[in-house]
């Protein structure tokens, strides 16, 4: 859960607002991408890590796993290749089977209806394209 907040989470903050970390817009563009990359990078451990696995944490579902489940969803809104990832892909249809996620996501779906939240009040991208 550390390296979820502490490094999974924050390398996604490069991918959509380079401008809290750089002045020179410039360097936007080398941010997002590198960003991008390292994200790949992140999203294929959290891949190994569920390879075997039900649940990030083994064979039970803990605060983790919505976590997971965030960094899948920000993975295809950016759209990466996360149908390559079977362990995470598997996890995601679990994950979409829960009753509460499916909940959560309805609501989400509402808020966002008709607005680009990265550029608004809510920093996650609507999932329709």
């Amino acid at each position: 859960m550390a390296w979820f907040a502490s490094t999974v989470h924050t390398t996604f903050a490069y991918v959509i607002r380079p401008e809290r970390f750089a002045t020179d817009s410039a360097a936007h563009v080398n941010l997002k991408e590198t960003a991008r990359d390292i994200f790949w990078d992140n999203c294929k451990e959290i891949n190994r890590l569920l390879d075997g696995k039900s649940w990030i944490m083994g064979a039970h579902y803990t605060v983790c796993d919505p976590y997971a489940f965030f960094f899948y969803d920000l993975g295809t809104r950016i759209k990466l290749p996360m149908h390559e990832l079977a362990a995470y892909v598997a996890f995601s249809t679990r994950m979409l089977e829960r009753p509460a996620v499916c909940k959560v996501r309805a609501l989400e779906e509402d808020i966002l209806k008709g607005s680009n939240a990265w550029h608004g009040q809510y920093y996650a991208q609507p999932r329709r394209a």
